[in-house]
């Protein structure tokens, strides 16, 4: 789930936090792959910040006006 800034990633449940950011860490190459849908929630365990990802994949469907607030936010997107 993203923040409605749309520049973190966030989860509710606390166990999948530490798994998630324990994959993060050691991960030599970190891809996320989200659909449209996980835009629009945000919960209360902050995982990391988009920044840390190499590349963010999402689909096409996604509104422009995120996509384009992403890009400018120097999120390196991959549209599918």
């Amino acid at each position: 789930m993203f923040a409605r800034q749309g520049l973190s990633l966030y989860t509710q449940d606390e166990q999948v936090l530490r798994v998630k950011q324990s994959m993060i860490r050691i991960a030599r190459k970190r891809i996320l792959l989200v659909d449209e849908s996980k835009f629009h929630f945000s919960a209360l365990n902050h995982v990391a910040d988009l920044s840390v990802f190499d590349v963010v994949i999402i689909p096409q469907t996604v509104d422009e006006r995120i996509i384009q607030y992403l890009q400018q936010n120097g999120i390196n997107l991959e549209l599918v």
